[in-house]
């Protein structure tokens, strides 16, 4: 806005200029009901040199102005712009862009114009107006914003144009890329947004289990990495070799929650605990069940905590069979927990008496109503007794009650397909993991939308001569599904991160391999408010695994 002096002044103009349009027309009226003419005419005592019209002007010289009708009655004065800005006027980061407006009182509403596109229509009092200036895509160069104004009779004006220079770095570009390496080996699983801009990675550093904690501008914060050790109250689990898989930020930024496995010999224990912000042990589980893993863990806006994974129910000397199996912790700093094991919907066409027929959850969602979806695969047989893999999900309340029947894919596109990892979207969620045709051998990175309602929207693939999986999925602000994953090639594996458009469409920017012709993973992949998104994943690095951190520019 402009200072309060300068808008009182321009308004008190206006208003002024207005009053004496209308005494003026008054004054012909006057002049034509008493026959009076030139120097008999009444005198105005009011004088202002904006917009007003002369004593002693003619009644067709005041129709000609506008300022009265046949009548002789007044006309309604358009609406009028005193000032219209933005500010910055140039812009180089994602960011927002003030339109500021100084207008006269009677205006009712107005369209905001980007060049020749209205952004909307908003009551005078939306003023200032916030843009968002997220990527270069849609702001490169000298642009232009316009307003115009309208009043309670339809009457329009338009201000001049207000200028912004946008110079934002290309989608895809870095914004940084950061290794972190152990005495051993270090290798980054999972990553969550944290509230003050910040980023926690987890996984294993050393044989541990490991959270890694970077500020805003991807810096390691002093204090971190923290390793179970750091935390832990059962005896003797430092000692063990063990490893994140999920973390979580509470939404309210009240707490952290790391989930995983520690190795019980050659068998796999679920561990999942509840810290502080500063890394202090709140309450922790660890299983105590063989063969129990934790592949995906949220945290509800009431603070539940769900984890998704499976519990292996065959010897380990035999093939390895799954049940999918969700726990959820309820409560404060001693949670209630419990567990739900998953149940072949009575549909299937083939019954499962042995269990020989595996499930297994890969991740879950929280919802915004307090419950949450759970996702991964499932064995599937048809009519005909083929076998396929199949991508399902589930829906629990935060107190472990079933919500609706239990969904599976039913393979009308790619006869396999898996999900591995999910998000929320602005129009429902969305998955990525791998899909696969009957007679083809080589998977490829699949996506799967749906609506708010869970009904099914696309599932396509990105397509790669070789064999590609999508182990990480989230949503940008320009609605594009940023997927982190993997693609190989002969005598390599190179992490795969993209901005998935659709399908039919190629990615709106990939990223190049981080080490070309060496081993790279790209695992998990969260995006910021601004839409920058952040990936993790590992590296090798003279023989040893490391973290890869790395920011994008939308």
């Amino acid at each position: 806005m402009l200072p309060t002096t300068q808008a009182t002044a321009r308004s008190s103009a206006g208003r002024l200029s207005k009053v004496a349009a209308t005494v003026a027309a008054t004054a012909v009226g006057l002049a034509a009901l008493t026959g009076c003419t030139g120097s008999d005419a009444p005198t105005s005592e009011i004088s202002t040199t904006s917009d007003a019209v002369t004593t002693g002007a003619s009644t067709d010289a005041s129709a000609t102005d506008g300022e009265s009708d046949s009548t002789g009655e007044p006309e309604n004065a358009k609406p009028e712009i005193y000032g219209f800005s933005a500010s910055p006027t140039a812009i180089y980061e994602p960011g927002a862009v003030i339109l500021e407006l100084d207008a006269s009182t009677d205006v009712v509403d107005v369209d905001v114009w980007y060049g020749a596109t209205i952004l909307g229509t908003v009551p005078a009092a939306a003023f200032p107006y916030s843009f968002d200036v997220t990527s270069q895509s849609m702001c490169d160069g000298p642009q232009t914003f316009t307003a115009t104004v309208r009043d309670a009779e339809g009457l329009t004006a338009t201000s001049p144009p207000a200028d912004l220079f946008c110079q934002l770095p290309a989608p895809g570009s870095q914004v940084y890329t950061r290794t972190l390496e152990g005495l051993a080996s270090a290798n980054g699983t999972a990553i969550t947004l944290l509230p003050d801009g910040g980023i926690l990675v987890a996984g294993a550093l050393d044989g541990r289990m490991m959270l890694w904690r970077l500020d805003a501008a991807g810096d390691p914060v002093a204090g971190w990495p923290k390793t179970i050790a750091d935390w832990t109250l059962v005896e003797g689990l430092d000692a063990d070799e063990s490893s994140a898989t999920a973390v979580a930020v509470d939404p309210a930024g009240k707490f952290l929650v790391v989930a995983g496995f520690v190795k019980n010999g050659i068998a796999f224990r679920r561990y999942v605990a509840k810290l502080s912000n500063e890394g202090v042990l709140l309450w922790e589980d660890d299983g105590q069940v063989d063969g129990e893993e934790v592949m995906g863990l949220a945290v509800s806006a009431a603070g539940d905590i769900v984890t998704a994974g499976s519990l292996r129910t065959s010897p380990l000397d035999k093939p390895p069979l799954y049940d999918a199996v969700t726990v959820g912790y309820t409560g404060g700093v001693k949670a209630k927990r419990w567990a739900r094991v998953f149940e072949k919907p009575a549909t299937d066409p083939q019954l499962d008496d042995l269990n020989l027929d595996s499930e297994r959850w890969r991740g879950v969602i929280a919802l915004a109503d307090g419950g949450f979806l759970v996702f991964g695969e499932r064995d599937y047989s048809d009519w005909e007794n083929k076998r396929f893999t199949r991508t399902t999900m589930a829906q629990v309340s935060g107190d472990n009650e079933l919500v609706g029947e239990t969904w599976t894919s039913p393979g009308s596109q790619y006869a396999n397909d898996a999900a591995l990892a999910g998000t929320r979207t602005d129009t429902g969620f969305a998955f990525t993991g791998w899909c696969r045709h009957k007679n083809q051998g080589v998977q490829q990175v699949c996506i799967q939308t749906f609506d708010d309602d869970g009904k099914p929207d696309q599932t396509y693939v990105e397509p790669w001569p070789t064999q590609t999986a999508g182990l990480g999925v989230a949503q940008d602000r320009m609605k594009r599904l940023v997927v982190a994953g993997y693609k190989s090639k002969p005598g390599e594996i190179d992490a795969w991160i993209f901005a998935s458009i659709g399908a039919g469409y190629p990615p709106a920017w990939q990223q190049p391999p981080v080490n070309q012709g060496g081993w790279d993973f790209a695992t998990g992949v969260v995006c910021e408010a601004w839409g920058k998104c952040t990936w993790v994943g590992s590296t090798t690095i003279d023989g040893n695994l490391a973290v890869v951190v790395s920011q994008r520019y939308p």
